[in-house]
């Protein structure tokens, strides 16, 4: 995610850095789906696309080096 040419890990709306830090948190629980990778052409760095199960219910577009939302579209239920 940060290019440091170690692998993270995703939980989720958690990533944990290499050295098993944290890295950054959305606080927006997990969905039944996650996916990452360049999935924005526009954007020149790693996304990551995850549904929410839990209120606010919906999907985010996040970036996987900071953690911030760069897209969401809330939802009304389980998405």
């Amino acid at each position: 995610m940060d290019n440091d040419g170690k692998h993270e890990i995703i939980t989720g709306s958690t990533c944990i850095d290499h050295d098993g830090t944290l890295k950054w948190n959305t606080n927006t629980g997990h969905g039944d789906a996650l996916h990452v990778g360049d999935l924005d052409p526009t954007n020149p760095v790693i996304e990551v696309w995850t549904c929410h199960e839990d209120k606010p219910y919906g999907v985010s577009l996040i970036d996987a080096d900071t953690g911030k939302t760069i897209f969401r579209n809330n939802g009304s239920g389980d998405t």
